[in-house]
Protein backbone atom coordinates (compact mmCIF):
# COMPACT_ATOMS: atom_id res chain seq x y z
CA UNK A 1 0.00 0.00 0.00
CA UNK A 2 2.81 2.35 0.83
CA UNK A 3 4.43 1.70 -2.54
CA UNK A 4 1.19 2.49 -4.42
CA UNK A 5 0.69 5.69 -2.45
CA UNK A 6 4.30 6.73 -3.13
CA UNK A 7 3.80 6.01 -6.83
CA UNK A 8 0.69 8.13 -7.11
CA UNK A 9 1.38 11.10 -4.91
CA UNK A 10 5.05 10.84 -4.09
CA UNK A 11 6.82 10.48 -0.75
CA UNK A 12 5.29 12.60 1.96
CA UNK A 13 4.64 12.49 5.65
CA UNK A 14 1.02 11.48 6.38
CA UNK A 15 1.22 13.19 9.76
CA UNK A 16 1.04 16.53 7.94
CA UNK A 17 -2.53 15.64 6.93
CA UNK A 18 -4.00 14.88 10.30
CA UNK A 19 -7.56 16.03 9.55
CA UNK A 20 -9.87 13.68 7.63
CA UNK A 21 -11.19 16.45 5.34
CA UNK A 22 -7.67 17.38 4.28
CA UNK A 23 -6.86 13.76 3.45
CA UNK A 24 -10.03 13.47 1.33
CA UNK A 25 -9.11 16.71 -0.46
CA UNK A 26 -5.65 15.29 -1.16
CA UNK A 27 -7.11 12.07 -2.59
CA UNK A 28 -9.60 14.07 -4.69
CA UNK A 29 -6.81 16.35 -5.95
CA UNK A 30 -4.62 13.39 -6.88
CA UNK A 31 -7.47 11.71 -8.77
CA UNK A 32 -8.36 14.89 -10.69
CA UNK A 33 -4.72 15.48 -11.62
CA UNK A 34 -4.39 11.87 -12.81
CA UNK A 35 -7.50 12.13 -14.98
CA UNK A 36 -6.33 15.43 -16.50
CA UNK A 37 -2.87 14.07 -17.21
CA UNK A 38 -4.32 10.93 -18.80
CA UNK A 39 -6.50 13.12 -21.02
CA UNK A 40 -3.43 15.10 -22.06
CA UNK A 41 -1.62 11.85 -22.84
CA UNK A 42 -4.55 10.59 -24.92
CA UNK A 43 -4.70 13.90 -26.82
CA UNK A 44 -0.98 13.76 -27.62
CA UNK A 45 -1.19 10.16 -28.81
CA UNK A 46 -4.32 10.93 -30.84
CA UNK A 47 -2.66 13.90 -32.57
CA UNK A 48 0.41 11.81 -33.32
CA UNK A 49 -1.82 9.11 -34.79
CA UNK A 50 -3.68 11.65 -36.94
CA UNK A 51 -0.42 13.08 -38.22
CA UNK A 52 0.99 9.64 -39.02
CA UNK A 53 -2.21 8.61 -40.79
CA UNK A 54 -2.12 11.80 -42.85
CA UNK A 55 1.44 11.02 -43.90
CA UNK A 56 0.86 7.30 -44.42
CA UNK A 57 -0.63 7.53 -47.90
CA UNK A 58 2.10 9.87 -49.12
CA UNK A 59 4.77 7.59 -47.67
CA UNK A 60 3.15 4.58 -49.33
CA UNK A 61 3.19 6.22 -52.75
CA UNK A 62 6.73 7.48 -52.21
CA UNK A 63 8.01 4.01 -51.34
CA UNK A 64 6.10 2.57 -54.28
CA UNK A 65 7.69 5.13 -56.60
CA UNK A 66 11.13 4.28 -55.20
CA UNK A 67 10.46 0.59 -55.83
CA UNK A 68 9.36 1.31 -59.40
CA UNK A 69 12.42 3.44 -60.11
CA UNK A 70 14.68 0.74 -58.67
CA UNK A 71 13.08 -2.02 -60.74
CA UNK A 72 12.55 -0.02 -63.95
CA UNK A 73 15.91 -0.99 -65.50
CA UNK A 74 15.15 -4.65 -64.86
CA UNK A 75 11.59 -4.35 -66.18
CA UNK A 76 12.80 -2.72 -69.39
CA UNK A 77 14.76 -5.89 -70.22
CA UNK A 78 11.76 -8.19 -69.78
CA UNK A 79 9.80 -9.37 -72.81
CA UNK A 80 6.61 -7.46 -73.53
CA UNK A 81 4.36 -10.39 -72.66
CA UNK A 82 5.67 -10.33 -69.06
CA UNK A 83 4.99 -6.64 -68.50
CA UNK A 84 1.71 -5.68 -66.81
CA UNK A 85 -0.90 -4.05 -68.99
CA UNK A 86 -3.35 -1.51 -67.66
CA UNK A 87 -6.00 -0.21 -69.96
CA UNK A 88 -8.16 2.82 -69.24
CA UNK A 89 -11.06 0.71 -68.03
CA UNK A 90 -9.03 -1.17 -65.39
CA UNK A 91 -7.48 2.07 -64.15
CA UNK A 92 -10.91 3.72 -63.88
CA UNK A 93 -12.28 0.67 -62.06
CA UNK A 94 -9.43 0.59 -59.52
CA UNK A 95 -9.73 4.33 -58.87
CA UNK A 96 -13.49 3.99 -58.37
CA UNK A 97 -12.98 1.11 -55.92
CA UNK A 98 -10.36 3.10 -53.99
CA UNK A 99 -12.64 6.15 -53.76
CA UNK A 100 -15.56 4.00 -52.60
CA UNK A 101 -13.37 2.40 -49.93
CA UNK A 102 -12.17 5.83 -48.85
CA UNK A 103 -15.73 7.13 -48.51
CA UNK A 104 -16.74 4.06 -46.52
CA UNK A 105 -13.69 4.40 -44.25
CA UNK A 106 -14.38 8.09 -43.67
CA UNK A 107 -17.93 7.33 -42.60
CA UNK A 108 -16.76 4.64 -40.16
CA UNK A 109 -13.84 6.54 -38.58
CA UNK A 110 -14.84 9.58 -36.49
CA UNK A 111 -11.37 10.99 -35.79
CA UNK A 112 -10.47 14.62 -36.24
CA UNK A 113 -8.69 14.21 -39.57
CA UNK A 114 -11.78 12.75 -41.21
CA UNK A 115 -13.95 15.37 -39.53
CA UNK A 116 -11.75 18.02 -41.17
CA UNK A 117 -11.98 16.27 -44.53
CA UNK A 118 -15.77 16.08 -44.27
CA UNK A 119 -15.95 19.75 -43.26
CA UNK A 120 -13.83 20.76 -46.27
CA UNK A 121 -15.99 18.62 -48.57
CA UNK A 122 -19.09 20.36 -47.21
CA UNK A 123 -17.53 23.77 -47.87
CA UNK A 124 -16.56 22.74 -51.41
CA UNK A 125 -20.06 21.36 -52.08
CA UNK A 126 -21.61 24.61 -50.81
CA UNK A 127 -19.25 26.63 -53.02
CA UNK A 128 -20.10 24.47 -56.02
CA UNK A 129 -23.83 24.93 -55.44
CA UNK A 130 -23.38 28.68 -55.03
CA UNK A 131 -21.28 28.82 -58.18
CA UNK A 132 -23.92 26.74 -59.97
CA UNK A 133 -26.61 29.25 -58.98
CA UNK A 134 -24.43 32.08 -60.25
CA UNK A 135 -23.84 30.25 -63.53
CA UNK A 136 -27.60 29.70 -63.86
CA UNK A 137 -28.20 33.41 -63.31
CA UNK A 138 -25.59 34.31 -65.93
CA UNK A 139 -27.08 31.82 -68.40
CA UNK A 140 -30.56 33.29 -67.82
CA UNK A 141 -29.22 36.79 -68.42
CA UNK A 142 -27.43 35.62 -71.58
CA UNK A 143 -30.67 34.04 -72.85
CA UNK A 144 -32.51 37.31 -72.19
CA UNK A 145 -29.81 39.26 -74.04
CA UNK A 146 -29.95 36.80 -76.98
CA UNK A 147 -33.73 37.21 -77.17
CA UNK A 148 -33.38 40.99 -77.16
CA UNK A 149 -30.73 40.72 -79.85
CA UNK A 150 -33.09 38.60 -81.99
CA UNK A 151 -35.82 41.22 -81.60
CA UNK A 152 -33.42 43.97 -82.66
CA UNK A 153 -32.29 41.96 -85.67
CA UNK A 154 -35.93 41.32 -86.63
CA UNK A 155 -36.68 45.05 -86.44
CA UNK A 156 -33.58 45.88 -88.48
CA UNK A 157 -34.53 43.34 -91.15
CA UNK A 158 -37.82 45.19 -91.67
CA UNK A 159 -36.03 48.46 -92.43
CA UNK A 160 -35.50 48.78 -96.22
CA UNK A 161 -31.93 48.99 -97.46
CA UNK A 162 -32.52 52.38 -99.15
CA UNK A 163 -34.32 53.96 -96.15
CA UNK A 164 -31.95 56.93 -96.06
CA UNK A 165 -32.55 57.70 -99.73
CA UNK A 166 -36.28 57.88 -99.08
CA UNK A 167 -35.74 60.63 -96.50
CA UNK A 168 -36.38 58.76 -93.34
CA UNK A 169 -33.09 59.99 -91.88
CA UNK A 170 -32.13 56.73 -90.24
CA UNK A 171 -28.63 56.80 -91.67
CA UNK A 172 -26.71 60.02 -91.41
CA UNK A 173 -24.37 61.04 -94.15
CA UNK A 174 -21.24 62.03 -92.23
CA UNK A 175 -18.97 62.31 -95.19
CA UNK A 176 -20.17 65.73 -96.34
Amino acid sequence: MRLIRAGFIGEFDPDNFDEVVVRYLLVFYVLVVMVVLLNVLIAIVSDSYDISMAKAEALYYRSRLELITETAPIASRLPKWMLPTNDEESITESITEALDDLKKDKADDPNRLNYTINAIEAIVDHSERRTGHRIDAVETELARIAATQQQILALLSRVPANADAQGTGLIENRGS
